[in-house]
C-alpha cells in the first residue's frame, strides 16, 4: 500500500508517462484479491461512517487526486493538453477504470490497463501538436 501515498504521480517532463505512472500504482496496491474483497468494503463503510470518510478523503484521495491534477495542469502549461478541459472529469476518468474492475471484477486489472486508459483519455485531450493530427474542432491549437 506504500505506493498509494499521497503523490504517486511523478513529474517526468512526459504528461503521459506521469499519468501512466499515478494511475498504474493503483492495480498494483490493491491487487485483485484486496482490490476484490477491501474495496467495496470500504466504499460501504465510506457511507455509513462519516469520520472514515473524512480520514479517507483527507489522506488518500484528495492526496492522490492533487498528485495527478497536477501532472494534467503540467501537461497544459506544456501544450500536450489542451487548456479548456474539464479537469475533475479528466480525473474521474482515469480512475474510474481500475476502480470499477476491482468493484465488479468483470474484467482483470492488468498491468498494461492505466497505459490503456492514459492513451485512451490522452487522444481526446491532447492538443494537436500532442495528438500529430490537425483537430477539427482545434484547427489552430
Amino acid at each position: 500500500m506504500d505506493q498509494l501515498g499521497a503523490q504517486p504521480t511523478p513529474d517526468t517532463g512526459c504528461t503521459r508517462c506521469d499519468l501512466i505512472a499515478g494511475i498504474g500504482t493503483l492495480s498494483p496496491s490493491f491487487g485483485e484479491e484486496i482490490g476484490r474483497t477491501v474495496l467495496p468494503a470500504l466504499v460501504a463503510d465510506l457511507a455509513l461512517d462519516a469520520e472514515l470518510e473524512k480520514e479517507f478523503f483527507e489522506r488518500l484521495f484528495h492526496p492522490r487526486r492533487a498528485s495527478s491534477e497536477a501532472a494534467l495542469r503540467r501537461g497544459i502549461e506544456r501544450g500536450d493538453i489542451r487548456p479548456d478541459v474539464d479537469i475533475p472529469l479528466i480525473l474521474d476518468m482515469l480512475a474510474a477504470p481500475v476502480y470499477y474492475r476491482m468493484l465488479f471484477g468483470h474484467l482483470a486489472v492488468t498491468p498494461m490497463l492505466a497505459e490503456k486508459v492514459v492513451s485512451v483519455v490522452m487522444d481526446g485531450i491532447a492538443t494537436s501538436t500532442v495528438a500529430g493530427v490537425e483537430r477539427a474542432d482545434h484547427p489552430h491549437s
